[in-house]
Formats: C-alpha cells, sequence, structure tokens
C-alpha cells in the first residue's frame, strides 16, 4: 500500500487524499478496510443491536504517514529514491519526508546542507506494517532525532526497521 502511494503520488501529483473502502467487515477475504468491523445492517433503522467488533487495521497507520503530513499545498520535492517522496510548505517552513523500507533494516542518512536549518531536532513517525523477527510493533511510534553540525554540513542520521514507514518532518527550514 505504501509503495503504492508514493508511486501514485510521484507520478500523478494528486491533489487531494480519496480512500475508495475505508470500512470493511472484518473477515480474511477482505482486506482494503482501514477499519474492520463485524457491522450490523440496521436497513437505517434505529435498534437496539450493536455492531459487536470495530477494529484498527494497520493499513489506516500506514495510511496516516502520508494522509496527516502531507497537505494540500506542499510543493513536491525530487528525490531520486525510489522509496521516499520529500514535499515542503513555504508557508510554514516545514519539509516532509515519507520513506517505505523493504525486506531489511536501513540506515537513512540525510544531508540538510542545501536548507537553511533553525531547529536542532527533526520529528520522526514509524508505523511498521510486520512486526517481529527484531521488527518492533509500532503502530504510530514518535521521536526526537538530533540534526548533527559538522563544520557547514547538517546531517541526520536514523535506524529504519525492515516492512516499516517512516515521516520525517522538519520544521523551521528555509529551501
Amino acid at each position: 500500500m505504501a509503495q503504492e502511494i508514493i508511486r501514485d503520488v510521484k507520478e500523478l501529483q494528486p491533489n487531494a487524499w480519496v480512500y475508495w473502502q475505508p470500512v470493511e467487515p472484518d473477515v480474511p477475504e477482505y482486506g482494503w478496510g482501514l477499519i474492520n468491523a463485524n457491522y450490523i445492517d440496521t436497513r437505517d433503522q434505529m435498534s437496539a443491536e450493536k455492531t459487536p467488533l470495530v477494529r484498527v487495521n494497520r493499513k489506516f497507520y500506514v495510511y496516516g504517514r502520508f494522509t496527516r503530513y502531507l497537505r494540500p499545498g506542499y510543493q513536491l520535492i525530487g528525490v531520486d529514491e525510489p522509496n521516499s517522496i520529500a514535499v515542503y510548505d513555504r508557508g510554514s517552513y516545514k519539509l516532509v519526508i515519507v520513506k517505505v523500507t523493504g525486506n531489511a533494516p536501513e540506515t537513512a542518512q540525510l544531508d540538510l546542507s542545501s536548507f537553511s536549518v533553525v531547529g536542532d531536532t527533526i520529528q520522526l513517525i514509524a508505523t511498521t506494517t510486520a512486526p517481529g523477527a527484531g521488527v518492533p510493533d509500532w503502530k504510530q511510534h514518535m521521536e526526537a532525532v538530533k540534526i548533527e553540525s559538522r563544520g557547514d554540513q547538517k546531517l541526520v542520521a536514523v535506524h529504519l526497521h525492515a516492512k516499516s514507514i517512516y515521516t520525517l518532518v522538519i520544521e523551521a527550514i528555509l529551501r
């Protein structure tokens, strides 16, 4: 799902987020719902019956890595890395990078030297899609990551778990 969103954003450059099937029954043959529910069809009539199960699917958090941070009006910045996208908002001076990892852990190194960076940390938000075997069970993990200064260079290095989606938010940055 995350890799398809990155591909679509890069190629189609959409103006809005629209999800066609947000709620689905909680059964194996349905797999696109952000929320799974064994809902009761009351045929739009008042009923004492209640839906017995409503479960937020991990896809909800994956979709949120994009929709919560890539907002209308943000400018898409070209990134050579096929599993990443970056956007910049001139009004709020915010740079947002979304990175999807493959089957192996990675270390991402960002060089922010071409920007004028006011802050000394970035916000990293992560969702893991396949917890276990050394990959934590993160639905919406947040942490601050230090920006290192080496002379004129401003660098960020982060360890990224396999099968995960990371959103990096850098505030107070001038392009």
